[in-house]
């Protein structure tokens, strides 16, 4: 039996390597199996800049993925639009910015290792390690392992597979930040602080860098010719598997066959960049650099991807650059500047529309306005008939030749389209009909919003736990002050996109009017969006007062070191264990700030405020299990803001978790005395709306993403209760996979 099976394994392993796929025994097939190039070769742009995630690229082969750059938010774009992350092991960073390029990363390696360790290969320039250094404080390395490598100045091959080959070429510039001191980021417990209040300007040098990507696609082996060989008297066998490794063989009918005898001529892998260009500086820089032009007078690039901004596009300088690359050369722009607006996160529609529908000026729909064009990009006619403007989910083929160029097969449809159809669908559903929900809700009188009764309010701008999903982001939630300002709970990652999508171009005025912001510990679903937020402040005009973060002590090793080697921050850090309640915070619009150690990890808080003007208590619980310090601090508040991570049927994971089920958030509500309550924080396996137990209880209500809640008409939020749960009812178990 044995010498049969041998035998037969024989005739298999020849067979198939006269169809070219294999060679002599199963060991070595598999190890052909390993070293032949993948065929299947294509990238996909994973964000724009004009859309809610920022440029980014995905390149796919049949056995690796790789990708240049993860901003801000690629984590939950890939998550709704099913991008598989299993096989990504290398990320090439173009700059270090945690907005457009570095962002990103935590939230991704964190989820890709939630069931097996993980092990990610990083690419960018000077200032890497750094950034690396500083994300370890929200990361825990027990599974995850990063081998970070930097690119020198000049040209240096970065990584090598059987599919491509990486070249980063690395353009520096120096910059001069002549900032006032007092701007810089401070932490109230620093005994030697340098950065003090009223302190002269000084200017600061820092190196601009940029990493210019070089990328060749490995050649595809030529096709083996089965009739050709047989006519030249080749039998299946082993000398098929020596032609295909490049060898010359002779025949028994002594006829001498070479490989390019029966094998068709190589498919020559083509080579695409990516540049980002960020301003003049480095323009200057890049267009100077020899080895840059070398490597495209050598490799001749087919693909160009250009994630650079309007103004340097138009410059004749960078247009007679990419016009001397040559006249067959594509070029992809991804920049906010150039691309349009589009809503990279349309799934949480299918509830937001009945929702809306229920109540428009609670459940906001997304303010964003997605453009059918940006504003012409001026090109020259030899660069513009082989340009192409970036959409999400565009797809450039690279091999099979037969699909070789631009895909649109998959290109997001628009929000308008979306939210018709969910309204037809509502249409043809008769316990969702439009109709139907107007019949169950129109005995609940509209919300009475006027200027001297709307605040304060509430916007839940991320509701679920851990991390994010297609119906709910991590958490957020934005207090409106009765003096306009703005205090922020938590801040997540995507955090600024979920208040464009509340409110428009307004999120910069609240961005803007922000007082303080509370992160209540160091688990990064809670603080990954400050970062993004805290640099976009900077830039607005005038530029704001200073902003107090409120933290733990493990996130200031964090600013710190992302400030002094990566990007400056403009900020003052205090722990939550070190700020005294009795502080004059008028000036934040709040009489009362209280940070309340709660049982969740090491070093967690929840938060106690009341707004200066009404004298309302707020109580924020951050994550927590149910806590007679909290209870005890926000006795009779006018709000309760409290996670319910597990339905109570979860009661165990809600022990070992250190979170709290619902019945056990009432629970802590009824023992407060809170006047009203609402619930989020929710986990990711109750996408739409858990199963609770508050269809009895009065005065509470779920939390939504985009759900905005002046205090003063929480009594109609509470009347939609049961609309609401009768509404989503049917989507109330459905699982998030």
């Amino acid at each position: 039996m044995a010498s049969l099976n041998a035998c037969l394994q024989r005739v298999i392993a020849a067979i198939s390597v006269f169809r070219g796929i294999g060679t002599i025994n199963s060991k070595a097939m598999s190890f052909q199996a390993k070293k032949r190039v993948t065929a299947n070769r294509y990238i996909k742009v994973l964000g724009t800049g004009g859309s809610e995630t920022p440029p980014s690229l995905f390149l796919f082969t049949d056995s690796e993925r790789y990708m240049f750059n993860c901003g801000d938010n690629v984590e939950r774009f890939c998550l709704e639009h099913k991008i598989r992350l299993l096989r990504l092991r290398n990320v090439f960073f173009t700059r270090n910015d945690w907005s457009s390029c570095t962002g990103g990363l935590p939230g991704m390696a964190m989820h890709m290792r939630s069931n097996n360790s993980l092990e990610l290969d990083l690419y960018g320039p000077a200032g890497l390690l750094e950034y690396h250094e500083a994300i370890k404080s929200v990361i825990h390395e027990e599974k995850i392992q990063f081998k970070v490598t930097t690119v020198p100045d000049g040209k240096m091959e970065v990584y090598k597979d059987r599919d491509i080959v990486v070249t980063g070429i690395a353009v520096h510039a120096e910059k001069e930040e002549n900032e006032p001191s007092d701007l810089a980021l401070r932490c109230s417990d620093e005994e030697d602080n340098q950065d003090k209040l009223g302190a002269k300007r000084k200017k600061l040098s820092r190196k601009d860098s940029s990493v210019v990507y070089v990328c060749k696609l490995a050649d595809i082996p030529g096709k083996f010719n089965r009739d050709k060989a047989a006519a030249m008297g080749l039998q299946p066998g082993p000398l098929c598997a020596k032609l295909i490794n490049g060898q010359t063989v002779t025949v028994p009918n002594g006829t001498e066959i070479k490989p390019n005898d029966v094998i068709s001529p190589p498919c020559v892998g083509p080579v695409f960049m990516v540049v980002d260009c960020p301003n003049e500086l480095i323009m200057t820089e890049m267009l100077s650099s020899g080895e840059l032009q070398k490597a495209i007078s050598v490799d001749k690039p087919f693909l160009v991807v250009h994630m650079t901004p309007k103004n340097i596009l138009e410059s004749p300088l960078y247009q007679h650059w990419c016009k001397n690359m040559g006249c067959g050369v594509q070029h992809l722009f991804l920049h906010s500047s150039v691309c349009k607006h589009e809503l990279a996160f349309k799934a949480g529609l299918k509830i937001q529309v009945p929702l809306n529908t229920i109540s428009p000026n609670v459940f906001l729909l997304p303010r964003i306005i997605e453009e059918d064009e940006k504003a012409q990009l001026s090109l020259p006619k030899e660069l513009s008939n082989n340009s192409r403007i970036g959409r999400l989910m565009l797809i450039h083929h690279f091999y099979p030749s037969r699909n070789e160029g631009w895909d649109e097969s998959e290109l997001l449809p628009s929000a308008k389209e979306i939210i018709e159809s969910h309204i037809k669908g509502m249409d043809k559903d008769k316990k969702l009909k439009e109709e139907t929900i107007s019949e169950r809700s129109k005995d609940i009188p509209p919300p009475k919003y006027q200027a001297s009764d709307n605040l304060p309010a509430v916007t839940f701008l991320g509701t679920g736990a851990a991390q994010p999903s297609k119906y709910r982001n991590v958490s957020s939630t934005l207090l409106h002050l009765s003096s306009g300002q703005f205090m922020l709970f938590d801040c997540g990652e995507g955090t600024v996109s979920q208040l464009k999508r509340c409110f428009g171009e307004a999120a910069y005025d609240i961005i803007r009017d922000l007082s303080c912001v509370f992160i209540s510990h160091i688990h990064a679903d809670h603080n990954l969006g400050l970062v993004k937020l805290l640099k976009i402040r900077q830039q607005l005009k005038p530029i704001p007062n200073q902003l107090l973060i409120l933290g733990p002590y493990r996130f200031k090793r964090l600013l710190q070191l992302y400030s002094s080697h990566c990007e400056r921050l403009q900020a003052t850090f205090i722990p939550n264990g070190k700020y005294e309640d009795h502080s004059d915070i008028s000036h934040l619009g709040l009489s009362k700030l209280t940070p309340v150690k709660v049982q969740h990890c090491y070093d967690a808080y929840g938060a106690v405020v009341v707004d200066a003007g009404t004298g309302l208590k707020v109580v924020f619980s951050g994550d927590t299990r149910p806590c007679e310090e909290l209870v005890t601090a926000g006795e009779n508040a006018d709000l309760l803001i409290h996670e319910a991570t597990f339905n109570d049927d979860l009661q165990e994971e809600a022990l070992t978790k250190k979170h709290c089920t619902i019945s056990e958030a009432l629970e802590v509500a009824n023992s407060m005395n809170a006047k009203n309550t609402f619930l989020t924080h929710f986990s990711q396996r109750y996408p739409q709306l858990p199963v609770g137990h508050t269809q009895n209880v009065v005065r509470v209500g779920f939390a939504f993403d985009c759900m905005h809640v002046p205090l003063s008409q929480v009594d109609h939020v509470y009347q939609l209760v049961p609309v609401i749960t009768e509404t989503l009812g049917d989507n109330a178990d459905e699982t998030e996979h």
